[in-house]
């Protein structure tokens, strides 16, 4: 599952690997953005105790989500502890993590966006972009990333989502997917929308990824559940198998 939060130490978005993983079915589970360079390697030996496979996408500030605003000081993104991370765990950094909404940010604006790409040059490694409410704009957002990013909460209903106000999709979303963007669920507790994603469906806009963005609030009380919950409401919503 490609978007969780499974770092069970972490003081706002926890999870024990195995209750969202393997007691629900799934066999391997991507943390994005729990932890940062500062907690990597407590992360780490905690995975090698688990059952469930478990993948880290680094989260661009140092800290990782400690509180909801790790990137409103700018000096928590730093490039030399980050790819020290992802040199000395090179088979469990898998990507990185940028929450670019207004939350997070602060007044950084696109700001942290801009350092994490620069910082994703040297590794190489995918870029998950989490969208919410703007500053920053998304057409701001989307024209800074290139193939292979990934778009999380893309059927998000606040005000910053992929449609514009005659329900198409905005011109920086379409010059994005052209590019090579990917569009990844990321269902959580307040990042879904059934409406925005009817009238995606009706312009011919579907996810490339399916994912639960699940940690222990959510997997307990809802709406997420399980993977297979929120697969669930896909196939209710006419998708295939």
């Amino acid at each position: 599952m490609p978007h969780t939060h499974c770092y069970p130490e972490s003081p706002i978005y926890s999870d024990e690997p195995d209750l969202a993983g393997a007691s629900c079915g799934v066999t391997t589970l991507v943390d994005t953005g729990s932890v940062g360079a500062e907690d990597i390697d407590r992360f780490f030996a905690i995975t090698r105790k688990v059952k469930t496979n478990v993948y880290s996408l680094l989260n661009i500030a140092k800290t990782g989500i400690i509180a909801q605003n790790e990137l409103a000081d700018i000096l928590q993104i730093d490039e030399a502890s980050l790819q020290k991370a992802i040199a000395d765990h090179p088979e469990f950094v898998v990507g990185i993590k940028a929450r670019m909404s207004k939350s997070v940010v602060g007044e950084n604006s696109i700001t942290p966006l801009v350092k994490a790409k620069e910082m994703q040059k040297k590794s190489g490694l995918p870029l998950m972009v989490h969208i919410g409410n703007n500053p920053p704009n998304l057409d701001d957002i989307a024209d800074l990333l290139t193939k292979g990013d990934i778009i999380t909460h893309c059927f998000n209903g606040k005000p910053n989502h992929i449609l514009d106000d005659n329900g198409n999709l905005k011109p920086s979303i379409q010059r994005a997917l052209a590019r090579g963007v990917i569009l990844d669920v990321g269902h959580g507790g307040e990042s879904f929308s059934f409406k925005v994603l009817e009238q995606a469906m009706r312009i011919g806009t579907y996810p490339d990824i399916i994912s639960s963005d699940i940690y222990h609030k959510n997997r307990i009380n809802g709406p997420v559940y399980s993977l297979a919950f929120v697969m669930t409401k896909f196939l209710c919503m006419g998708f295939s198998i």
